[in-house]
């Protein structure tokens, strides 16, 4: 309340002026809204200024931080973003060198783990394999049905006096190499080579109820590979294959160098089987009993074979081989 003094003509008159306090602070208050809404449009403004500062600056970090999880996955496809001008370029760059490095590796052993598992293949048989893929390589396996053969390859050393030995060598994995594909076309499996011998057999990784059948097949298809041998090259090379059908057992032989090999009474008996001398295929009553509505042979003959004793031999008939 404010008061004073007014003087009109000759009378004086006293003004009193009167407001209440509401409405006298009614402009601090409204300063202070006003004030009050501003600094909270700052500091709103502020923090979401300094959140999208931060995102910005954060980005590459976040990104990389994304890569590594996933490189940390497994996946090697990953790449992050690099801007020219970002304070965390050499970061990234390095980042991307360092996956394209494991990309390049991993290529390279997968490519070596698949020629390592080719080679592998290539010299044992798949049981073998995957015995020493299991990290049990001296363990043998009995197996209880297996059908093996024993081919030896005759006259192979009269071609060394003419041929050398380098040449003759040559010749001889040509054969080896024929003989090898026989084998897979017939589901039967090289189980070792020592010089011109090979020995082979079927039912070993694969259960098959023809396995007998199918080995009689290879013996047959390589008797024709070495005759179209001695057709193509002037040669007078025989092979004599022994057949029979059992039980054996297998595994590896050897610790750092090792060779898979079969072994038994139905691997000595094929081993064992001598022929006249020429190109023919003998097999056991056993393979006899088998496979004889499907295959011709010869009226059968005793045999004496050492360390086994008195047999019957079966031959399989020339024009059937």
């Amino acid at each position: 309340m404010a008061c004073g003094p007014l003087d009109l003509d000759s009378l004086r008159w006293a003004v009193i002026a009167k407001i209440d306090k509401a409405e006298a602070l009614a402009p601090l208050n409204d300063l202070l809204r006003r004030t009050f809404v501003t600094g909270v449009a700052l500091a709103l403004f502020s923090s979401l200024l300094a959140l999208g500062l931060a995102s910005l600056f954060t980005r590459p970090i976040a990104s990389l931080v994304r890569g590594a999880r996933r490189v940390s996955e497994g996946a090697l496809d990953v790449e992050v973003d690099v801007v020219p001008q970002d304070e965390f370029r050499e970061l990234g760059e390095a980042f991307n060198d360092m996956v394209r490095s494991l990309r390049a590796s991993r290529e390279a052993l997968n490519h070596q783990v698949r020629e390592n598992e080719r080679l592998l293949v290539s010299l044992l048989p798949a049981s073998a394999a995957a015995q020493v893929r299991e990290g049990t390589p001296e363990a043998p396996r009995s197996f209880a049905d297996v059908t093996v053969a024993f081919a030896n390859l005759g006259g192979f050393d009269t071609l060394s006096p003419d041929l050398g030995e380098d040449q003759s060598m040559s010749l001889l994995s040509e054969i080896v190499a024929a003989f090898d594909e026989a084998a897979e076309h017939y589901g039967v499996e090289k189980v070792r080579t020592v010089g011109s011998s090979y020995l082979a057999a079927s039912g070993l990784s694969v259960d098959r109820p023809d396995h007998t059948a199918r080995m009689v097949d290879f013996a047959r298809e390589i008797v024709r590979i070495v005759k179209r041998f001695n057709t193509e090259r002037q040669a007078n090379l025989s092979i004599e294959i022994g057949i029979n059908a059992g039980p054996v057992v297998g595994g590896l032989v050897g610790r750092r160098k090792f060779i898979y090999d079969l072994w038994g009474d139905t691997v000595k008996l094929a081993k064992n089987i001598e022929a006249t001398g020429k190109t023919s295929i003998l097999v056991t009553k056993a393979v006899y009993e088998r496979v004889r509505d499907l295959v011709v042979f010869e009226p059968a003959r005793k045999a004496e074979l050492h360390g086994v004793g008195t047999v019957d031999l079966y031959q399989v008939a020339e024009e059937a081989a």
